[in-house]
């Protein structure tokens, strides 16, 4: 993944990776390290004349630091400790469902443009996105926000408000040079 991303193209990726922690969360899952070069984004054909399902679309990968929900974390990686939650960087860290969210929101910073080791968005990101994002990143993992539903509600609330109805968006990740 590559930045900075428009903010269409950070709600749609935003809305993938919270559907995807939901259902790891479900299966009793923290990844641990939801990393920019853990999150895959496929973007669109250059031509629409061949149907490649692999476009438009995110994936996250590097599942060999996942732990149950309650573990300790097995590894981490020193290159991105700002993009760890305070509760990680303990010796006697527990991982929670939190922990990943708080990760997510720091991809989507450094995703934006946004400096990461202080968790400042970018000055052009709209105030009513921050303030949403806010919450994900706070240091005590009680004090996030964790529900799934209502975060995916209130992101469609605020994009609809700040860039309008949803609509088709082509997906074009700065950076990323088509892959044939």
């Amino acid at each position: 993944m590559a930045g900075p991303i428009d903010l269409k193209t950070f709600v749609w990726l935003w809305k993938r990776t919270i559907n995807l922690l939901d259902w790891v969360g479900h299966a009793g899952l923290v990844h641990g390290a939801i990393l920019p070069p853990h999150i895959l984004v496929f973007p669109d054909n250059a031509s629409r004349d061949v149907y490649d399902r692999r476009k438009h679309s995110s994936h996250i990968i590097d599942w060999c630091y996942s732990v149950p929900v309650g573990s300790k974390l097995k590894a981490w990686c020193a290159d991105y400790k700002a993009f760890y939650p305070p509760e990680m960087l303990i010796k006697s860290n527990t991982n929670a469902l939190a922990t990943d969210i708080y990760m997510a929101a720091k991809t989507m910073i450094f995703a934006l443009g946004g400096k990461v080791e202080t968790n400042t968005f970018p000055s052009t990101f709209p105030p009513a996105f921050e303030s949403y994002m806010r919450p994900f990143l706070r240091p005590d993992p009680s004090q996030r926000t964790l529900n799934r539903a209502d975060m995916l509600d209130e992101i469609s609330v605020i994009a609809k408000k700040e860039i309008g109805a949803p609509s088709w968006h082509n997906l074009i990740v700065p950076g990323i040079k088509e892959i044939i």
